[in-house]
């Protein structure tokens, strides 16, 4: 199937001010199964905290695309 895609647009949003600080899509296979309990990405040389997903698991945002 040519059409379908493992990639999932991710926005990371800042939790204190609530804006935007990026936009990428990532094979959904590099992102964790589950964001519960909490988790941190590394991407690039920073440490990133997950405060919240949505939606929190691959099967659902795998789905969704994003």
């Amino acid at each position: 199937m040519a059409w379908f895609s493992n990639k999932v647009s991710v926005t990371f949003i800042d939790n204190s001010t609530g804006k935007i600080i990026g936009v990428t899509e990532m094979p959904s296979a590099d992102l964790p199964e589950s964001f519960q309990p909490a988790t941190t990405l590394h991407i690039g040389e920073v440490d990133w905290s997950i405060v919240q997903a949505i939606p929190d698991n691959r099967s659902d945002y795998s789905k969704q695309g994003s």
